[in-house]
């Protein structure tokens, strides 16, 4: 077994709380990752209900993987001018406030300004959530960690559409609801803050363009991570209606796939404190492709299928839980919020990239073109983890 290289941890924080302020970001986190999975299908049912194009709906669904990116290289500068408490409170609030304007102001062009400054909003929290609890994550139990907060977030991001569901898509309740949950996450922030923040004030963040040169293998494994999620979460249905299953079945795929992203976290986290953490990127990575190659020959045999799917969804997080766990390690503190803003610009970037890819091969090959795309990345994924050193 080989012991992970630690870059040096600098944070302000008392030892004995450190799992409060841990406990707290990742709460915080978590409900953001319930509102991301839950605005999306509510704007996308309230545009198809008044028969906007699904082109014009697809782009609403883009719209916050373009704020993300059009931001990532501010958030560095808005963290060491405020702090990361007020970003988390500046970036919760914003997101707040648009929340309660989209029933107020119904027009469709306000409601892409709106869906942009939300997304602005909610990527500047989870990038400080992000960056505040690696800094917190001690060394030897980093893997551990970041297994735990994945595991969390995932939940809220399986918790979203459940939410819809239950409050329905029309009229201004279901905004209501998730504007409340979003006040929500805002109540974890001062138990964060006053458990252990990082300090990020004191010294100029790492530029994006440095931060890709430093870590390269755990940015390319964040851009093909997000382009195999994303086009999961959009095809994987179309891929089982496609191959015969009814609406409801193909629904149930994808189902499967995230519960499998909240079930396998923190055991592989805990391999990551206990192996090379490159390694088990790579097998994340070929687990990937394995899946990929399997789904055209189990996708209806039921619960064969849930079993397959769970293994795939669960090594995909498992992907996301290595390549932060090695960014928390290749980066000091104060270089943090510089490299989980590129990591996330990397993240959108593959978010919205892979599923244009996968769009394009499923015309070309129905409907397996999609899988090739998801192979392709799998197969990157690996390569790539394996070429880096296993420290």
């Amino acid at each position: 077994m080989n012991a992970p290289d630690e870059a040096p941890s600098e944070v302000v924080s008392v030892p004995d709380r450190r799992w409060l302020g841990l406990a707290g970001a990742i709460a915080s986190a978590s409900i953001v990752g319930i509102i991301l999975s839950g605005v999306s299908p509510l704007l996308s049912l309230n545009l198809e209900r008044q028969g906007v194009n699904s082109a014009w709906i697809g782009l609403m669904g883009a719209t916050p993987s373009v704020a993300v990116v059009s931001i990532s290289a501010l958030i560095p500068l808005i963290i060491r001018r405020i702090g990361a408490a007020p970003s988390l409170y500046a970036g919760s609030g914003l997101a707040l406030a648009m929340l309660l304007l989209f029933p107020v102001i119904t027009q469709i062009p306000a409601w892409f300004v709106l869906r942009f400054v939300t997304g602005l909003g909610l990527g500047l929290a989870l990038v400080v959530s992000e960056t505040w609890i690696n800094a917190l994550a001690l060394p030897e139990k980093r893997g551990s960690v970041m297994g735990l907060y994945v595991t969390f977030f995932s939940a809220g991001l399986a918790t979203g559409p459940l939410l819809i569901g239950i409050t329905g898509s029309e009229g201004a309740l279901p905004f209501l609801v998730i504007a409340a949950v979003m006040a929500i996450s805002i109540l974890p922030i001062p138990l964060a803050s006053r458990s252990g923040a990082p300090a990020l004030r004191d010294h100029a963040p790492i530029p994006l363009r440095q931060a890709f040169r430093q870590a390269p293998v755990v940015m390319a494994a964040s851009l093909l991570n997000g382009a195999i999620w994303l086009t999961a979460m959009a095809l994987l249905p179309v891929y089982g209606v496609r191959s015969g299953l009814a609406e409801t079945q193909a629904l149930f795929l994808l189902t499967a796939y995230v519960i499998g992203n909240v079930g396998f976290q923190y055991p592989i986290g805990r391999l990551l404190d206990r192996w090379s953490a490159p390694l088990i990127l790579a097998s994340c990575g070929v687990v990937q492709v394995l899946g990929a190659l399997a789904i055209p020959f189990i996708v209806d045999k039921g619960a064969l299928a849930w079993v397959i799917l769970l293994i795939w969804g669960g090594f995909l997080g498992g992907a996301f839980t290595a390549s932060m766990t090695m960014l928390g390690r290749e980066f000091k503190t104060e270089q943090l919020s510089g490299a989980n803003s590129a990591f996330s610009l990397a993240l959108e970037v593959g978010g919205l990239v892979g599923p244009l890819l996968a769009g394009l091969a499923m015309r070309i090959w129905d409907p397996h073109g999609m899988l090739v795309v998801i192979v392709a990345a799998g197969a990157g994924l690996a390569w790539i983890a394996l070429r880096s050193p296993r420290r």
